[in-house]
């Protein structure tokens, strides 16, 4: 089988396009391409196809050796050109969702196809795009076997925008105090270093169409089951903060002078581990 990596023009001529098909086409299928007009098509039996519409280096060529089993998703950070691998998903999937973003900042998404045996050129989003939101937002994570990427739980995700009051960031830090027979006392430093936090806000949140507030006992027991659950979660600021938590507790306390007896919340959150160097994907 012959294998070629490289097309080369020699002379002056003008190239619409470069088409490499896997199969022996006959006379007519080839003099039917010949007209100025003819735009090829990415078919069954197409390896390459550079049409030449983006740049005079072949634009979009795309290569495949066989059919596209995985999309491999990657994002690139605002301006920063280094891409970062978020995960992979079934050819099949034809969206995902990526909650591992923060608020108020810019992505850009770049996908390769995987075949058996190959990657094809990238498919990347042509804009930037600004994230702005404004709540807290909770969201159960479900690991995988992969390290570092987790999935969504869209059973468990819990935004909250009503009546919303933040905890103090509290850092916490390893250092010790050791007092001696010197002016000053020594320091000893660890290497523990992490956040504890939690919100207090309406269990639901306010329809911003109709004005109204709803929630109910069962919505109530759903987030304490979440609460004292040991997974994972994630948990998002509005300011553009994310951190890997647990939950430890959560209490509860009814207003009693409105007739739905709208429920107010506390939880608090232990943090594990950065959202930096993590990936959470759902679709």
């Amino acid at each position: 089988m012959l294998s070629y990596n490289k097309y080369k023009l020699y002379g002056n001529s003008l190239t619409d396009y470069i088409w490499v098909h896997n199969v022996v086409d006959s006379q007519t299928t080839i003099d039917s391409t010949t007209g100025y007009t003819y735009a090829p098509q990415w078919d069954s039996k197409t390896v390459f196809l550079a049409p030449f519409t983006e740049n005079i280096n072949g634009g979009e060529g795309t290569v495949s050796t066989g059919n596209v089993v995985n999309w491999l998703i990657y994002r690139q950070d605002g301006t920063n050109q280094t891409l970062n691998y978020i995960g992979s998903v079934p050819s099949s999937q034809n969206n995902f969702i990526d909650y591992g973003i923060l608020n108020n900042a810019q992505y850009k998404y770049i996908i390769y196809g995987e075949t058996d045996s190959a990657l094809t050129t990238p498919i990347s989003q042509q804009n930037i795009q600004q994230t702005s939101w404004w709540n807290w937002s909770l969201v159960g994570l479900v690991e995988t076997d992969k390290d570092n990427q987790f999935y969504g739980d869209t059973n468990n995700i819990w935004l909250f925008d009503s009546n919303l009051t933040s905890n103090a960031l509290e850092q916490n830090v390893d250092k010790t105090v050791m007092s001696n027979f010197t002016q000053f006392p020594k320091v000893s430093t660890g290497q523990m270093n992490y956040l504890t936090t939690g919100i207090t806000a309406l269990l639901s949140n306010v329809d911003k169409t109709t004005g109204k507030y709803t929630d109910s006992v069962d919505l109530y027991n759903k987030f304490n089951a979440f609460i004292a659950d040991s997974s994972l979660k994630l948990l998002r600021d509005r300011k553009g903060n994310g951190w890997i938590v647990s939950t430890d507790k959560c209490s509860a306390n009814y207003n009693d002078v409105t007739s739905e007896q709208m429920i107010t919340v506390n939880f608090t959150a232990t943090q594990l581990d950065t959202l930096s160097g993590n990936s959470v994907i759902g679709g």
